[in-house]
């Protein structure tokens, strides 16, 4: 099945002095995934981590504390449609994503589940109900939550149904959370909105990626100097806010980014390469405050470097927000 125009972008966090919500002492978020044959696309703060349209199973774990805010986060699920599960899927699949914190807690080790969605289609039974736990919801039954067995409360809102992002798939559902955390919140959560979702034609999402176009030149024209000391200063403000996001060192970040460019610019002497517009895809932020243009296949890399020998490539991932009429690089 195909599906035009899905979003990847990243949103990031604010503060909470809510008594009831626990402290813990440099907190590690992180998405826990148990899928089973199933379709749909999870994001938080609005940053879609996973896209999966296919029905593959998956089990793994994701770092999510460079998305996170000091206050009320929201995860969102995006479901497939009755006919695209009726034609592609098993119906009996499931879905359960879980997210979790790391931790010490007066100085013992500790790993919390904070919230989760747990899904599979409910085709048949018209349910609108939307509770905590237990939720029936839409078309999708929403499992058990148990997320306040370790006593330790995160604040958690029921789940509630949202809107279409865009063409080509299911309703959407959300939760909120709330969370403590040491670092300041991310840029882009204070950039302007840009668009408003969704879109419904091809037309639209080309006038929208023309006011980035000239943004993704400036890039590829800085990519194109070879100069790792002129493109480093484009990754500043990211770098940092990686580097505060997951206790590095401040500067660990643009060390690694400054290793893999002369790897490809230097070690390898790899071109820059090119795809043509069709194999490129218009990406944004849920929220419509991050825009960038990615490869379609696997939904990443602004800039290429190909190696023809391997066929294989080396690509970087840019993100823009606005402020102030200002574009600036933010993810």
């Amino acid at each position: 099945m195909k599906y035009f125009f899905l979003m990847i972008i990243a949103v990031l966090t604010t503060a909470c002095g809510d008594k009831n919500v626990i402290k813990i002492d440099n907190p590690s978020y992180y998405i826990k995934y148990n899928t089973n044959s199933t379709s749909f696309m999870f994001a938080v703060n609005g940053f879609v981590l996973k896209e999966e349209w296919g029905g593959d199973k998956n089990n793994y774990d994701e770092p999510i504390n460079h998305l996170i805010r000091n206050g009320k986060n929201t995860i969102q699920l995006v479901t497939a449609t009755e006919e695209d599960v009726k034609e592609y899927l098993d119906e009996n699949f499931s879905l359960t994503i879980e997210v979790r914190v790391k931790g010490t807690v007066k100085d013992q080790a500790v790993d919390y589940l904070v919230t989760n969605m747990v899904y599979s289609p409910n085709f048949t039974d018209d349910i609108t109900d939307l509770h905590k736990n237990s939720a029936p919801a839409g078309s999708f039954a929403f499992g058990e939550d148990n997320m306040l067995t370790n006593g330790n409360g995160f604040n958690v809102s029921d789940i509630t149904q949202g809107g279409t992002y865009y063409v080509g798939t299911g309703p959407s559902f959300e939760r909120t959370f709330e969370a403590i955390v040491d670092f300041p919140e991310w840029a882009f959560f204070q950039g302007d909105k840009i668009i408003s979702l969704p879109w419904y034609t091809e037309k639209e999402a080309i006038e929208y990626m023309a006011l980035i176009q000239k943004e993704i030149d400036k890039a590829v024209a800085i990519f194109d100097t070879r100069n790792i000391d002129q493109i480093l200063p484009m990754f500043e403000m990211r770098s940092k806010e990686i580097d505060q996001a997951f206790y590095k060192e401040l500067g660990t970040t643009q060390d690694e980014i400054r290793y893999s460019l002369d790897v490809v610019l230097n070690e390898r002497n790899l071109p820059q390469g090119f795809v043509s517009d069709d194999s490129f895809q218009f990406v944004t932020s849920l929220d419509g405050r991050l825009l960038s243009r990615v490869d379609a296949g696997n939904m990443a890399g602004t800039i290429f470097f190909d190696d023809e020998e391997t066929g294989t490539s080396t690509s970087y991932t840019i993100y823009w927000m606005r402020k102030n009429g200002e574009w600036i690089i933010a993810r």
